[in-house]
This record gives structure tokens, C-alpha cells and sequence, in this order.
């Protein structure tokens, strides 16, 4: 994630809050939906004589407010899931507040009623801090409404009452939810931070492990590498069956190029080398540079006449590269080639031959010799 005072990381923690702001309306919601026609049993315990229009307001209200629920389950309700339950609650209050100034010496509880959706809000709503505002503004724009169109106006005492109830639920309300959202950002940045890290941590093994298993001046495989996939690769040919050939390679006249044009030029000539290797092969080969100016190709699943082919080949290619700077020596490679047979019973055995390959090769340089152990003549 990077930075995480960017617009990016506040961008990633909106849309962590909305997912959380949808998950807690559908559930918010459909308890709103089953309590707000229920307190019709309240309003004929506490003021019989409205009991009845009460009770059809709040049956009423039920179809927007369902709607609106229903609407968390569309495309415009999952993107703005805080309008969709800013309004909901601002119809729940709005209603209260149409009752609180028609009851008979029931202000109060009522009162208390409309305090429960800020408080909801706060603490069962997971949602920005600036809707939650929102809605306390609602609630007493919605509260000066009806007291200016009351039937009656209301004495000081129930007005002080009103007020001191829900100023406090206002204050409460307002302080919790700019507090939650304050923790869940601080714990946003915290399992972020921590994800960047492990991020970072699984690059840096990564990278320790391509580094433990590469050689640093030609990138390709190193020794360790070679001997780890070469004890697998034999181990699963001959339990399972099938072709397995070995090449070994030679960087012919590496030494004079070293004295003559400097090991800068040498590493060179090993950098080329490697590369025109690893562009031949297979997908499924290993290249490795073994030490030194001697590689290792390991051929799964080839027999030795096809390794026979691919050693000539890359012979062949290497020879036609151009030199490295003036005065070089044409690059070449003397090769060994070798292949599983049934009496191997281990890799050194396999390799062994192809290294005994690789000395006849270098005394004439720049040849191929394949192990005897083949119906194909030992020498050409």
C-alpha cells in the first residue's frame, strides 16, 4: 500500500468503512424495521388517545423505510450505504418528533425514543463520524419543525427536558462515533503498516532465496542449485521412469582471456556464455554455473541422443556469436554429455561420466563427446 498517509491508503480505509457500513445498516435496519412498528404497544400504554394515528403512522412509514433497506441490496445502495441509512433514521426522527409534540404529558419517553437513534447510530452503526452529525442535525431540524407547527406549544419545563435529553444523546453520540472512527483508522494504519511489512519481509526471503540458489555474475543457476534439482530429478527418474542426460560445459581459453584482456572481459565472456546456454534450453532445463568457467545443463525427460543434438547445437551457436571486444578469442565451449542408465545408482556416477566426456573434449577444445555408455560412438 505503500505510504499510508496517501490518498490511496485513506481511499482503501473509505472502502473498508462502507463494506462495514453496509454489513451493520442490514442488520441495523432490519431491527429498526421490526421495533419501529412495535412501539405501537408503547404508544397505547403511555397516551391511548393517539395510540390508534400513531400506530398508522408507523405502519405507514414502514414501506419507505423498507425500501430504503431494500435498497442496500442495489448497486447505488452498496456505493452509498451512509446516505441510504442517513435517511432511514432521519424518517424514524422525523416520526418521533411529529408524536413528542402531539402526546398528552408523555414528552419524555418519547424523548427518549428519538435518543435511541443517535445512539444507534454511534454505536451500532459503523460509519463516518460526518453522518452521524449529520443526523443530529436532522433530529433537531426535524425537532424545531414540529415544535413551530405544534398544536400547543410546549411548557419550558418539558422543552428543558427534551433538550437535556437529547443534547446529551447528541454529545454522546457525536464523541463516540468520531472516537470509534479515530481508533478504526489508527487500527487500520496499524494492520496495514503490518501488512507492508510481512509484504516486505516475504520480497526480502524471496530475494535471499533467488540469491541463495543464483550465481551473482551470470544469473543462473548456482552449485547449490544444480545439486539440489539433480538429486531430485534422479531420485523421480528413476522412480517413475523415463530419460534423464546431464551436459557439462567448458568455457575454452577462459584463463587467457583473464591474463591477456583483463577479468572484466573474462566475466564477460562468462555473462555471454550463460545467456546464450539459457536461450537454447528447454523451459524445463537447469543451467548452472558450476565454478569457475564450467557450466551444467540439466535435461529432464531427454535421452542421450537428443542431448547429443542440443550439445552440438549450442557448440555451434556459441561459435557463431561475435567476439566479445577485439583481439578476443572466439567463444567456445567444450561439452560432455552423459544420460541415466539403470546401473546408476547415484548422481555423482551420472555426472562422473559426463565429466570424463568433458576431459576428452578439451583436448582437442571446442568439441562434444558423448558417454559410452550409448549406442552412439564415443567420439566424432
Amino acid at each position: 500500500m505503500g505510504d499510508l498517509h496517501t490518498s490511496g491508503a485513506r481511499a482503501a480505509f473509505r472502502d473498508e468503512v462502507r463494506r462495514a457500513t453496509r454489513a451493520t445498516a442490514l442488520a441495523g435496519g432490519v431491527i429498526a424495521l421490526a421495533a419501529f412498528p412495535a412501539w405501537g404497544i408503547f404508544d397505547h400504554l403511555v397516551d391511548p388517545a393517539h395510540a390508534a394515528g400513531f400506530t398508522t403512522l408507523r405502519l405507514w412509514l414502514e414501506l419507505p423505510l423498507a425500501l430504503l433497506w431494500l435498497s442496500l441490496f442495489t448497486g447505488p445502495g452498496q456505493r452509498h450505504p451512509e446516505v441510504v441509512m442517513l435517511l432511514f433514521l432521519a424518517i424514524v426522527q422525523l416520526a418521533v418528533a411529529y408524536m413528542i409534540v402531539r402526546v398528552d404529558g408523555a414528552e419524555e419517553p418519547y424523548a427518549l425514543g428519538m435518543s435511541l437513534a443517535l445512539y444507534a447510530s454511534s454505536y451500532l452503526l459503523i460509519w463516518p463520524w460526518t453522518y452521524t452529525a449529520a443526523l443530529i442535525g436532522a433530529t433537531w431540524l426535524a425537532l424545531g419543525a414540529m415544535f413551530a407547527t405544534a398544536p400547543a406549544p410546549l411548557d419550558k419545563a418539558t422543552l428543558g427536558t427534551i433538550g437535556f435529553y437529547l443534547g446529551t444523546a447528541s454529545l454522546v453520540a457525536f464523541v463516540g462515533q468520531l472516537h470509534r472512527q479515530v481508533s478504526a483508522w489508527q487500527e487500520f494504519r496499524s494492520r496495514a503498516e503490518l501488512e507492508i511489512e510481512q509484504a516486505r519481509s516475504r520480497q526480502l526471503l524471496g530475494r535471499l532465496e533467488r540469491l541463495s540458489l543464483e550465481d551473482g555474475l551470470t544469473g543462473v543457476a548456482n552449485r547449490r542449485c544444480w545439486d539440489e534439482t539433480l538429486a531430485r530429478e534422479f531420485e523421480r527418474t528413476r522412480r517413475h521412469g523415463g530419460e534423464l542426460a546431464v551436459m557439462l560445459c567448458d568455457v575454452d581459453r577462459l584463463k587467457e582471456v583473464n591474463d591477456g584482456f583483463g577479468h572484466a572481459t573474462g566475466d564477460r565472456v562468462l555473462q555471454v556464455a550463460a545467456g546464450a546456454l539459457r536461450e537454447r534450453v528447454r523451459a524445463s532445463d537447469l543451467v548452472a554455473r558450476l565454478g569457475g568457467d564450467e557450466f551444467g545443463i540439466l535435461c529432464p525427460d531427454t535421452d542421450l541422443g537428443s542431448a547429443d543434438t542440443l550439445a552440438e547445437d549450442v557448440r555451434r551457436r556459441l561459435r557463431e556469436l561475435e567476439a566479445i571486444a577485439p583481439g578476443v578469442p572466439e567463444l567456445t565451449l567444450s561439452i560432455g554429455v552423459a544420460a541415466l542408465t539403470e546401473s546408476d545408482q547415484s548422481p555423482n556416477e551420472l555426472v562422473g561420466r559426463a565429466d570424463d566426456c568433458l576431459y576428452r573434449a578439451k583436448q582437442p577444445r571446442a568439441a562434444v563427446r558423448v558417454s559410452a555408455y550409448s549406442r552412439l560412438p564415443a567420439e566424432r
